[in-house]
């Protein structure tokens, strides 16, 4: 299963792409390889239901958030 604190690193998660979304970046990369498959699918749904728009890409190594804006 999920590992026991998959809301906090979901929270932590919001806070550095907002942090990161202020300065202009457009996306971001989770390094998660030290988790398994089922946290990595788990915070990568929750993401996707809190951040709406941005696009979340799953790999076995982590998550992508992709708010890049499209012309």
């Amino acid at each position: 299963g999920a590992a026991a604190n998959w809301e906090s690193i979901v929270t932590e998660y919001c806070e550095t792409i907002e942090e990161q979304a202020a300065t202009g970046e457009e996306k971001h990369f989770f390094d998660m390889r030290d988790f398994n498959q089922a946290t990595i699918t788990k915070v990568s749904m929750v993401l996707k239901e809190r951040l709406g728009d941005v696009l979340v890409i799953v790999s076995p190594r982590g998550i992508e958030a992709d708010w890049e804006v499209q012309d």
